[in-house]
């Protein structure tokens, strides 16, 4: 299922679904992303240099609905 989800939101690597997490009593689904620790990210705009993530900050957001279900996205 990780990679249906993937596939939707269009995560390509370092990105990854971590987790999902469907709960039907609430009609919610919650979808942590995270990426593999190490990675390089790259910046069009700066001609192609490469940039390492030291830290980061959790965050979440929502999401437009899945079917009749809300959707958050959670960065770990």
């Amino acid at each position: 299922m990780e990679d249906l989800f993937a596939k939707a939101l269009g995560l390509t690597s370092p990105w990854f679904i971590e987790s999902i997490n469907f709960d039907t009593k609430i009609s919610r689904l919650d979808i942590t992303i995270n990426f593999k620790k190490g990675s390089t990210f790259f910046d069009s705009d700066d001609e192609g240099k490469g940039y390492k993530a030291y830290d980061t900050a959790n965050k979440t957001w929502r999401h437009m609905n899945f079917f009749q279900h809300e959707c958050y996205g959670h960065l770990e």
